[in-house]
């Protein structure tokens, strides 16, 4: 009788093993990013809000943003290719549910980059949460699930760095401020 060797180095699959840990473990931490809890929550609002589910806020799921009112805009934005169809609530229609009561909004992304937002756009222009992009739904490697898309389409005096530099991908948080 012959011993066989065994083909797989237990280093190997020592080394794979740890790399599968790590990767779930990324991958763990990211979703939990990007869900604000574990009952599926894409959104969290908080700060001047009257309307809450939980101790630190309201937080939204893409089933409760798709039973708001959905709008399309289409635009071109400095950051995809040709004209995209987007569609999703107004942002002033997810801070009436919120109950907001504030002036100014921080929007915070899964990457922590913040920007503020006057409440005023939400009400001057139709500026939406988007969340669908050409009729489907946006993942985070197309800077979804939820993002902030002015109605560059319809009003060109809105197509400018300012503008541009509130309209938040990957959002994550709203917090309404005084």
């Amino acid at each position: 009788m012959h011993k066989t060797r065994s083909i797989i180095n237990p280093y190997l699959i020592t080394l794979l093993t740890g790399v599968f840990i790590l990767l779930s473990l990324s991958q763990t931490v990211g979703a939990e990013n990007i869900l604000a809890d574990n009952t599926g929550a894409v959104l969290k609002i908080s700060g001047k809000i009257s309307h809450t589910n939980k101790k630190d806020g309201l937080y939204l799921g893409r089933a409760q943003l798709k039973a708001l009112p959905q709008t399309t805009l289409s635009v071109t934005t400095p950051w995809t290719d040709g004209t995209v169809r987007f569609t999703g609530p107004k942002l002033i229609d997810v801070l009436n549910l919120a109950g907001a009561d504030g002036k100014t909004l921080t929007a915070i992304a899964h990457n922590d980059y913040q920007t503020k937002i006057p409440v005023q756009d939400a009400v001057d222009y139709p500026v939406i949460i988007a969340m669908d992009k050409n009729g489907k739904p946006m993942n985070t490697r197309e800077l979804g699930p939820l993002w902030i898309i002015y109605p560059w389409g319809d009003i060109q005096s809105l197509r400018n760095d300012k503008y541009y530099a509130r309209s938040i991908w990957q959002l994550t948080t709203i917090i309404v401020h005084e």
